[in-house]
């Protein structure tokens, strides 16, 4: 089989065990009108299932190969073993139920090839549902350009303002900071990933909306499990992070207690979910503390409502918080 020339990205869609868009995902690489890239679709698991079988009919291009991390290593594993897989420039990783339209790479490789003191060039996304229809986007954090530090560190403390799916990064940055995603992190991992590196270097951001982020029941980021906790944890990380590697940046202390506030509350919210009313009471008392405005949050108000109302209210809690990430609605459920 004839071997192209070396690849300039290496692209890579972590999988598992859910085939119904990978194919799509795969198409969408496919149809890059920049075709300097290899692909991998990795599994984590054993692999030699049904999204082996979806990949199959795409083998037949010599950039494109199925590989299987054997034992289930996580998904921040998974996306590790991607990176670390490869040694082309630059590095992109792709969700296996989200899209790229066709000149995603050549805009993001040209990016990086004119501006090479950015790490990472990123986009904004659109959000579509099961069915492929576009369902609405987030507002952008910063203006298009170049961020140094100094400007994309604080924005990124509030929230993940890099969605994954509208990332190129430069090879040579993320061995800069260690190609790992941390694990402590579950459902986070990338966005710790981003302040890494952009606490260390300038990132740049395209005013340009050429990725599809899909929203669906049986999305991972979606699923139900719990955020305020692993929140509150990344919040200690990131300002020891940030701390290190930009003792010169002074976070005003009134936006750090805003941002502990919410987190706290987030976590009460949690408990509440899981009927362990005493830890929320906690968690809500330690985030009026912080940030006393929130006393008359409404999520307070629906975080006591719940309790007063017992296990139908921790369900129609759940119900409310899993729409509302569902639905891409900016509120911190």
């Amino acid at each position: 089989m004839p071997v192209g020339p070396a690849p300039v990205v290496d692209v890579g869609i972590p999988a598992h065990g859910r085939p119904r868009f990978v194919a799509e995902a795969v198409e969408s690489v496919l149809a890059q009108t920049f075709g300097a890239w290899r692909l991998v679709v990795s599994e984590d698991g054993p692999g030699a299932g049904p999204v082996a079988d979806a990949v199959a009919p795409y083998l037949g291009d010599p950039r494109v190969r199925y590989s299987s991390t054997g034992t289930p290593v996580g998904a921040a594993g998974n996306m590790t073993a991607l990176i670390t897989s490869g040694t082309a420039p630059y590095v992109a990783l792709l969700h296996d139920d989200d899209r790229w339209e066709p000149d995603f790479l050549a805009r993001r490789v040209a990016f990086l090839e004119r501006y090479r003191q950015c790490a990472f060039v990123f986009g904004r996304s659109m959000f579509i549902d099961e069915h492929g229809n576009r369902v609405g986007s987030r507002p952008p954090a910063l203006p298009p350009g170049i961020h140094p530090p100094e400007r994309f560190v604080p924005a990124m403390l509030r929230r993940n303002i890099v969605p994954i799916a509208t990332v190129l990064v430069r090879r040579s940055a993320y061995e800069a900071v260690g190609p790992t995603f941390d694990a402590r992190f579950p459902h986070i991992y990338d966005y710790e990933m981003w302040l890494r590196i952009g606490a260390r270097f300038p990132v740049g951001r395209l005013d340009v909306t050429d990725a599809e982020w899909r929203r669906h029941g049986a999305q991972s980021s979606y699923d139900g499990h719990e955020r305020g906790a692993e929140l509150l944890a990344f919040l200690e990380h990131a300002e020891q992070l940030v701390a290190r590697e930009l003792p010169e940046l002074r976070i005003p202390e009134r936006r750090r207690r805003y941002v502990r506030g919410r987190r706290l509350l987030s976590a009460g919210l949690d408990a509440v979910e899981r009927g362990d009313n005493a830890v929320a009471a906690r968690y809500a008392r330690q985030a009026v503390r912080t940030w006393p405005p929130l006393a008359v949050n409404p999520r307070l108000a629906l975080a006591l409502a719940s309790v007063a109302c017992g296990r139908r209210g921790h369900r129609v809690l759940r119900t409310v918080r899993h729409n509302a990430r569902r639905n891409g609605l900016r509120l911190p459920f």
